[in-house]
């Protein structure tokens, strides 16, 4: 039979979608070297979906059987309509994810997101340092970082991390686990880059890189944490 590279039988069958990722801007604050967001992404500004057009397409998607719902962008922050949008795809029975940079996320914010019914913020950083974390993002907002993951803790949210693996920090990955578990992460999700956008510049050298994450891994520090490895494109 023959099998996806995931190792799924492949199948003409189109299931319905059980997980929508709706990147509903492209507009961040930070500056990513290994960003998936399109080269010329300025010029999507003006074509972005309105509010109604995204519950709309969220209505449709719920109706075909979709269950769970990821609100990323860019930055998600950076529309003043995020918190309904949250509101209404809860609504409409979504479990509702927020993948932010926490640029953005004030207590104001994530109360308004609490009482609308959102279930879960992602929360990514770029590197377990200020110095490469802000280096690899073109901006300052590591301590802002720690101190938006004690806010999420404090509504009560599951601390969960997102961080992208390349070549330029796949070294750290031991000091990567170690900060998760200082802020009590419940998911540390290890993200390799997706293939897209300017992302793909950066991926030189990661193969060799990687073996030494698989040692780190071995030696025990993720039984401590629930990892989720996530790859965006099929290898």
């Amino acid at each position: 039979m023959p099998m996806t590279k995931a190792g799924s039988p492949l199948s003409d069958t189109i299931k319905p979608p059980l997980w929508v990722n709706a990147e509903i801007t492209y507009k961040c604050p930070l500056h990513c070297v290994f960003c998936y967001n399109p080269l010329n992404y300025a010029s999507t500004f003006e074509k972005e979906l309105t509010t109604e057009q995204w519950l709309k397409a969220l209505r449709e998607a719920r109706e075909l059987g979709a269950v769970q719902l990821g609100i990323s962008g860019g930055e998600p922050l950076m529309r003043d309509d995020c918190e309904e949008i949250v509101a209404e795809a809860s609504k409409m029975g979504y479990y509702v994810n927020l993948l932010t940079s926490g640029i953005g996320l004030t207590e104001e914010r994530i109360a308004a997101f609490k009482a609308g019914g959102l279930d879960q913020i992602q929360l990514s950083f770029q590197d377990s340092t200020k110095e490469m974390n802000d280096f690899l993002s073109s901006t300052r907002t590591f301590d802002l970082k720690r101190k938006v993951a004690r806010l999420i803790k404090q509504y009560d949210y599951p601390m969960v991390l997102n961080v992208v693996l390349h070549r330029l920090n796949i070294d750290h990955i031991e000091q990567i686990l170690q900060m998760a578990e200082e802020m009590e992460a419940e998911v540390d999700r290890q993200q390799r880059d997706g293939h897209r956008g300017e992302e793909f510049q950066h991926r030189g050298g990661q193969e060799g890189q990687a073996q030494h994450a698989h040692g780190a891994l071995a030696k025990g520090m993720a039984d401590r944490l629930d990892l989720g490895a996530a790859s965006g494109a099929a290898e």
